[in-house]
């Protein structure tokens, strides 16, 4: 019996040793595995760290920078799987070089690496935090760009930045590699309309909007009535009438506003224009009224207005009711003719050909549209016109469009507290029309750079830019066969426009 018993204990004992034996290679083998993990990972951290942005790139920083995870004698791998790029070249056996030709290999290397991030990325740019991180941004990106990309309230308390450590302007264009500090304060109360004009990404944009629609609201609710008001007037409708609660909100359902002081402040910032708002009212006005002659309805609401005599020309005009229409004599429109109707004072609508253009009238139209801005900026007009009316053989909107242009620069650019000068002149068969003012800067450009889209007379100046509606009004006169003539001289700005007379 002694001796099983011998034998139990001895398998007992190499049994319990084997179990140990196990679980301490167990161990070693996790032990092993953890180091290595770890080990990879400070490698990939390293591979993945952000290299100091210089102006030219060594090896390792533009694999890293590009994300190459490694580099082989003709293979280029990306991480993540992005991409692989194989290199028609041969193989290198570095054993058998100099350390000159070593040098030479990898300096041509290196010139690749940049020539390829410069093809690969050439719509995007990607800058620096005073801390390293990078920042993707798209191509001619701002500070302001990069200031709203870290944080709103950045962008918002921005005064100032430096790029490369150097203070520069917050519409400087950025540049791959770029380091870039904002600056900000508190006393900064939030960011500028200008900042819209020269930002590219939609997250700054969208955010600087967003905060003048919250500070600005009671601002463009004011603004937003007015708005309103001035539209149901031109329509000639009764206000009570109009804004009833059913027909509100309407308004209100189509367009998504929680209430009427939402649809004044959307209206006011320009998020909505108030036409569409009156519009999908009017819809309602209709369809509760649709057993009425509506026509009849806004005549009894309007009757307190003045009202002439009414045309007997068959020619009806949209939007006016009982309004004297007269068919024009200097060019006699017949049915199927393409007319154009003017509105004159006492007169009622002179109705012409689209290719009659009456130079008096139309310049006097344009005129009244523009005094209030005229004004604003104490502006006095001298219009000199001579007695007759003056016909010239063009297209009406185009006339229209190039007179409307010219007036806009005039109320955006000539000095304040000046004299605008308007003249017709007559000269055998062709008409003059004359345009001049003083300018509120410097013209230190030529009228031939100045009639290029989108350059401004003062190169210096960041404001609206207004070479584009003179290079419009250039375009339309030269399209109707007419002379378009700018002449600079000192601070003067004068515009002459030449058609044959009809």
């Amino acid at each position: 019996m002694s001796n099983p018993d011998q034998l139990i204990s001895v398998l007992t004992i190499v049994a319990v040793f084997l179990i140990i034996l196990i679980f301490t290679l167990i161990g070693v083998w996790f032990f092993i595995v953890a180091k290595q993990k770890k080990n990879d990972g400070e490698k990939s951290e390293k591979n993945e760290a952000t290299p100091s942005p210089n102006a030219t790139y060594n090896l390792q920083s533009i694999m890293d920078f590009m994300e190459f995870e490694k580099v082989e004698d003709n293979m280029i791998i990306q991480k993540k799987g992005k991409y692989l790029m194989v290199l028609e070249c041969q193989g290198i056996n570095y054993d058998l070089m100099s350390e000159m030709e070593m040098a030479s290999v990898e300096q041509g290397f290196i010139e690749f690496l940049n020539t390829l991030k410069t093809e690969l990325f050439e719509d995007e740019v990607y800058v620096f935090t005073p801390k390293g991180k990078i920042l993707v941004l798209p191509r001619d990106a701002t500070p302001i760009d990069f200031a709203y990309s870290i944080h709103e309230e950045i962008g918002n308390h921005m005064v100032g930045c430096k790029i490369n450590s150097k203070m520069m302007p917050i519409i400087t264009k950025l540049q791959s590699g770029d380091i870039v500090e904002i600056m900000t304060s508190d006393s900064q109360k939030g960011p500028s309309r200008d900042w819209l004009k020269f930002i590219k990404t939609t997250k700054a944009k969208s955010k600087i909007q967003s905060w003048f629609k919250k500070e600005q609201r009671s601002e463009n609710i004011e603004k937003g009535k007015d708005l309103i008001d001035k539209e149901i007037k031109r329509i000639g409708i009764s206000h009570d009438e109009l804004f009833k609660q059913d027909y509100i909100n309407a308004a209100l359902d189509r367009y998504k506003f929680k209430n009427l002081e939402d649809m004044y402040a959307s209206v006011g910032f320009g998020a909505i224009s108030q036409v569409k708002i009156i519009s999908r009212m009017l819809e309602e006005y209709r369809k509760s009224h649709k057993e009425e002659n509506i026509e009849q309805k806004i005549e009894e609401l309007t009757s307190k207005r003045k009202t002439v005599k009414p045309s007997s020309t068959g020619v009806v005009v949209k939007g006016i009711d009982n309004c004297l229409v007269k068919l024009s004599k200097c060019c006699n429109p017949v049915p199927g003719d393409n007319i154009i109707g003017y509105i004159t004072k006492g007169r009622g609508v002179s109705v012409h050909r689209k290719d009659c253009v009456n130079v008096n009238e139309l310049l006097k139209q344009v005129s009244g549209e523009f005094e209030d801005k005229f004004k604003s900026r104490n502006l006095e007009e001298v219009m000199s016109l001579p007695e007759k009316n003056v016909y010239i053989n063009a297209d009406s909107r185009y006339m229209y469009r190039i007179i409307e242009n010219l007036f806009s620069n005039i109320s955006k650019y000539a000095l304040e507290n000046s004299r605008v000068y308007i003249d017709i002149i007559k000269k055998s068969n062709e008409v003059y029309i004359e345009m001049k003012n003083i300018s509120k800067e410097k013209l230190n450009i030529s009228a031939e750079e100045l009639m290029q889209r989108f350059v401004r007379g003062d190169k210096s100046r960041t404001t609206e830019r207004s070479g584009l509606g003179i290079s419009i009004a250039q375009n339309l006169t030269e399209i109707q066969k007419g002379v378009f003539n700018l002449k600079l001289d000192g601070d003067l700005f004068r515009v002459e426009l030449i058609f044959n007379i009809l």
